[in-house]
């Protein structure tokens, strides 16, 4: 089974809720969120005009061989000057 992370990226507007183990983010535009695929997660957009988000799926295997302790993270969110890992 080939398992895929998601990366969100908010391109205008908002991804209005994101579900990561149990707590919920929220991210706005310009925004890049990387979710661990053996994360428990959901998210949602509402659709409106000015909303646009893409959602890219990268191989469990990619990101583990870039980053060796991926199995400990949740997710990752990418805002325009600063990165957190949570």
């Amino acid at each position: 089974m080939i398992h895929s992370n998601h990366c969100l990226a908010s391109l205008s507007g908002k991804i209005d809720q994101i579900y990561t183990d149990g707590k919920e983010y929220e991210s706005n535009e310009g925004d890049i969120v990387l979710i661990n695929s053996n994360s428990i997660h959901s998210f949602s957009v509402t659709t409106g005009k000015n909303r646009r988000a893409v959602t890219i799926f990268i191989r469990y295997e990619f990101m583990k061989a870039i980053y060796e302790n991926y199995d400990q993270i949740v997710a990752i969110t990418i805002k325009r000057n600063c990165c957190t890992l949570l």
